[in-house]
């Protein structure tokens, strides 16, 4: 069991040879975890994922999540387990990724910002297309005719941010 409060965790050349048990998670508050090198290619694989257990009271608030320089992955309830990251509110990803499961978010409530660099997310929604889009905010009912009501929820809406970098956006005079 990881212990310690508002903590950060950087997880750098790390092996994931087996499986995590949520319960590693259970009774901890941490402010942002990095995870770094994750790849998954017909030469290299090292992938962390979860057992498929999930507990009602892990307690386990995670605040951020952050993936670098990881490579061809899934982004599922196998990385994502519903029970560690339920209060994750903050998603970065910074490198390319295969694919996000179409009900992740859907258990991810408190997820209010998720963050790609454009060219990641142009390479994904071309791949995947954007069914998993569906499952963000899909218990918030807001009339956006309604001012009032939708500054009194502008808090629960999710943002979903595209880095646009300059380089990225060149278009090449031919």
């Amino acid at each position: 069991t990881l212990r310690g409060n508002d903590s950060n965790i950087i997880l750098y050349g790390c092996r994931f040879s087996l499986k995590i048990c949520p319960l590693v998670f259970s009774n901890n508050t941490i402010k942002k975890i990095n995870i770094l090198n994750l790849i998954n290619s017909f030469y290299k694989t090292n992938l962390m994922k979860f057992t498929n257990d999930t507990f009602k009271n892990l307690n386990s608030r995670i605040i951020s999540l952050y993936f670098y320089n990881c490579e061809n992955i899934d982004v599922d309830t196998n990385l994502l387990n519903p029970s560690v990251y339920e209060y994750l509110e903050r998603f970065h990803i910074e490198n390319e990724i295969r694919s996000i499961g179409i009900d992740l978010f859907r258990s991810l409530k408190n997820l209010v910002f998720i963050h790609f660099k454009s060219k990641v997310f142009r390479k994904l929604i071309h791949r995947n297309g954007i069914e998993w889009i569906k499952g963000i905010n899909r218990d918030i009912h807001v009339n956006l005719t309604n001012l009032s009501e939708f500054i009194e929820k502008k808090y629960d809406i999710f943002t979903l941010m595209i880095a646009v970098l300059k380089k990225d956006n060149i278009i090449p005079m031919s």
